[in-house]
């Protein structure tokens, strides 16, 4: 199998600490807009955006919701433990998991892990005059379980009284009670996300409205439970580089839309959007090829000949024939998106400005119409914000007929 030939070192640009948003702005509509369709860039607020896209589209959007995830425990020698949820095990279920009202078993990250070796910790709290407490055990080297009192509140109850926001590693402050409401997304709705689909963050009701009502364009949620991963940096060599895997799932609702408007332009909302959409096209080109997965692996770009590969519309129209309109679909993905293969299920992408030698990166190079290079070199120079809490910009899939 022939894999791409690329260098991280391209992917690499000096970002000023100064140009990465610690804060949101104070009205989410108010962040900066950068056009980069065509090479005539436009700096506009993001509560015009509508005039830059196309008229009877759809507009996809991921509609996970993040979970309050860190978790801090105080040893009695003083070290304080930090545990950072990841993926449910038992339960494995999200939904089951945050109802559960006895115990949870979790995939986790834990910050200072040497000094925590076999002892269960615990944590207690009055709320209103009620005492709480959580307690954690280890069961493995990233594996916790968690059990509370009263059990009569389920696991979503403790998070929402416990845990704080899991900012990501670069806002380099303490969370703030604030930071509940502007780090998730105005359509969240999902939970199991440790990091927000960002790009969302700028949107408002009115903004959505405005979208629908003045450019007819349909609104299509879909969810993918975004992880830890999305910050993990490329090394050196890309083929070293193992993607992390998250759960898609996509309601009949969204798919019966997706078909009903697939030769139409598709402006998807954010990387975590485009990837899920990108594997959603190999997972069902995988069951039309008779070998179907459930888990789409980072490299199958590269394993299925492009010769086989066939436009969304038509992949689309196998739906119905295939029996897959009438429940969710649900899989998991590790899929990496790279420049040398055209991406399918997207013409216009709404995305934040990423970190040097991220994935995030390379799949914009992978889809814009305008180098990534001179993309980051205006923006960079016009002090646009970046990362999480900062700016966005609206790029155009070279490979769009739209």
């Amino acid at each position: 199998m022939q894999r791409p030939n690329i260098s991280i070192e391209e992917y690499d640009y000096y970002l000023p600490e100064e140009n990465i948003a610690q804060y949101p702005v104070a009205e989410r509509d108010l962040s900066n807009l950068l056009v980069a369709i065509d090479e005539n860039f436009v700096i506009e607020k993001f509560r015009l955006i509508h005039h830059h896209l196309p008229s009877d589209a759809v507009l996809i959007y991921n509609d996970t919701k993040v979970i309050p995830a860190r978790l801090f425990f105080q040893k009695s020698t003083g070290a304080r433990i930090e545990i950072l949820l990841l993926n449910p095990i038992d339960p494995p279920d999200y939904q089951t998991n945050f109802q559960t009202c006895k115990e949870v078993i979790w995939e986790v990250l834990i910050g200072n892990a040497s000094k925590w070796k076999d002892e269960v910790l615990s944590t207690e709290w009055l709320t209103n005059g009620t005492k709480y407490s959580l307690r954690a055990e280890k069961i493995d080297k990233n594996k916790v379980r968690l059990s509370w009192s009263p059990s009569s509140l389920c696991f979503s109850e403790i998070l929402e009284m416990i845990a704080l926001v899991p900012l990501p590693p670069y806002i380099q402050r303490p969370v703030e009670k604030k930071d509940k409401e502007t780090y998730q997304t105005i359509y969240a709705h999902h939970p199991g996300s440790v990091a927000a689909p960002t790009a969302g963050l700028h949107f408002t009701p009115q903004l959505l409205e405005t979208i629908q009502t003045q450019k007819n364009i349909q609104l299509v949620p879909i969810t993918l439970h975004v992880g830890i991963g999305t910050f993990k940096p490329l090394k050196t060599d890309i083929h070293s580089h193992e993607m992390h895997k998250e759960l898609i799932n996509i309601p009949p609702t969204s798919l019966k839309l997706l078909l009903e408007h697939s030769n139409k332009p598709w402006i998807v909302v954010g990387t975590t959007s485009l990837r899920a959409l990108e594997s959603l096209y190999f997972y069902l080109l995988s069951i039309l090829l008779g070998q179907p997965i459930q888990t789409i692996p980072q490299w199958i770009g590269w394993e299925i000949p492009e010769s086989r590969w066939i436009s969304r519309t038509t992949l689309l129209e196998q739906l119905p024939k295939l029996n897959l309109l009438d429940r969710d679909i649900q899989f998991d993905t590790q899929l990496m998106i790279l420049p040398g293969k055209p991406i399918q299920m997207a013409d216009y992408l709404i995305t934040n400005f990423h970190q040097p030698r991220s994935t995030l990166l390379l799949l914009v190079d992978a889809f814009s119409s305008i180098s990534w290079k001179k993309i980051y070199a205006f923006a960079l120079e016009n002090k646009l914000r970046f990362l999480s809490y900062g700016d966005a910009c609206l790029l155009k899939n070279k490979n769009s007929p739209f």
